[in-house]
């Protein structure tokens, strides 16, 4: 009598599934009872493949779920790192204020090129004491760009927004294009040279119009475009901030030109949530006098 292996009974028998344990006896040569215990050892090898084979399905659901929280938070940190979401405080509250009545009291009409954050705070204030003007808002973050249109949807508001950096409204722009420009960067100032000079040089604004310019008092030693060269050496690596005031307020006085001067200069910083001082900003007001 042939000689029956493990693996050829338990291949007989997977082969066979319809086959009763008699019939695979005959077959294979053995006793059922031999069958039925193949039988047994193999329904419990397929419950274990089926049982890890669901463990490895958890696993995989688990990963796909800590991607997505992964890719949220990416996101929550991208907004919180490329856009200014600090639109609180009393000094800064001063600041707006400064600037809705320089541009009520300009007397001019026309569209304000505005960086509004999803609030619209500055540009509804100034709506409130005046209907003669018309915004263009911008915003390169994506998402503060849904909220933005999301805070204005459905009002009858002149409110214009694009998605994208405010240089593209800026480089390219003709002549008088803008009755006023509110570039609350709240950045530094070796970031913004260029569209700043450009803006100034070319002279977008109407005359009387104003400029607002919000950034913060430091400045960084790396990037510093090539018009700072002269200034930036006041600048030490510990970014004092009465360095940096005077390398801003030199690249001012060097812009303006005749056809521009610096109106007001407002320092502020605001306290945080947590009692600690915020950033120190500063609000340089350019007025176009011809």
């Amino acid at each position: 009598m042939k000689t029956l292996t493990q693996n050829s009974v338990r291949q007989t028998i997977q082969n066979n599934p319809n086959l009763t344990n008699k019939e695979l006896s005959q077959m294979l040569g053995c006793t059922i009872q031999k069958v039925s215990a193949n039988k047994i050892a193999l329904n419990k090898q397929v419950n274990k493949q089926a049982t890890s084979f669901d463990i490895l399905k958890k696993i995989e659901a688990d990963i796909s779920k800590v991607k997505k929280e992964v890719k949220k938070n990416k996101k929550s940190i991208t907004k919180l790192t490329n856009t200014y979401v600090n639109s609180g405080g009393v000094n800064k509250e001063i600041a707006r204020n400064k600037m809705v009545d320089y541009v009520l009291n300009s007397k001019l009409s026309g569209k304000i090129l505005s960086l509004p954050f999803s609030t619209w705070t500055i540009e509804k204030k100034i709506l409130n004491k005046s209907n003669s003007y018309n915004f263009l808002g911008v915003e390169r973050d994506k998402n503060t760009f849904k909220d933005m249109r999301k805070a204005i949807r459905g009002t009858q508001l002149p409110f214009e927004v694009f998605n994208g950096d405010v240089n593209q409204k800026i480089y390219g722009a003709k002549r008088e294009s803008y009755s006023h420009m509110i570039l609350d960067y709240c950045g530094t100032l070796n970031t913004i040279v260029d569209e700043l000079e450009y803006a100034i040089e070319r002279e977008l604004l109407q005359v009387g119009g104003m400029m607002f310019i919000t950034m913060t008092r430091t400045l960084r030693k790396i990037a510093h475009n090539e018009r700072l060269n002269d200034f930036a050496s006041l600048v030490d690596n510990s970014d004092r901030n009465v360095m940096s005031d005077m390398v801003i307020k030199g690249f001012f006085f060097n812009a303006i030109g005749k056809n521009h001067r610096i109106k007001e200069v407002f320092h502020y910083s605001d306290v945080k949530p947590n009692g600690n001082e915020g950033a120190k900003m500063v609000m340089y007001v350019i007025e176009r006098i011809k």
